[in-house]
């Protein structure tokens, strides 16, 4: 697995640059296309206006994340590949089995909310994220570094 500096390196030297498709209801989402923007292609997905300006210089499509045209609008069929960062874990899984079945995509990563529900996304997404878990990883890391520890004798 190649890290994100390596991952970033590489693309750099690309003529094409990949191309991404976002898929979001979320801030989040927005903050992903932002971030893979340096090195990639990017075109987001959202239902929701606030999140397309979000998320800057990247295409946007704004319509149903989970509706065959918005995802076709989005030129679906033409990304190498897609995030997938909804509020809702079951309309992740149907956005994510369009992606898969319907615009032939190879590669899918879906952020999911309920840890429990992630073998349901066996077979359909090339990658999930347990939000909890990155979530209480950065919250912890920004707490640890900004607390002063002072020690008492």
């Amino acid at each position: 697995m190649l890290s994100a500096r390596t991952f970033r390196d590489r693309l750099s030297g690309e003529r094409d640059r990949p191309s991404v498709l976002v898929v979001t209801d979320r801030f989040a989402g927005a903050v992903i296309a932002g971030e893979l923007a340096a090195t990639a292609a990017v075109g987001i997905v959202t239902d929701r206006e606030p999140v397309a300006d979000r998320a800057g210089d990247v295409d946007a499509t704004v319509g149903d994340p989970a509706a065959v045209e918005t995802l076709a609008a989005a030129s679906a069929a033409d990304v190498a590949g897609a995030i997938v960062a909804l509020r809702s874990d079951r309309r992740a899984l149907l956005v994510a089995q369009l992606l898969r079945t319907r615009f032939g995509l190879d590669h899918v990563v879906v952020l999911v909310g309920d840890p429990a529900l992630e073998d349901a996304f066996e077979g359909i997404a090339t990658v999930t994220v347990s939000e909890g878990a990155v979530l209480a990883a950065e919250a912890c890391a920004q707490f640890e570094n900004s607390i002063e520890v002072t020690h008492l004798d």
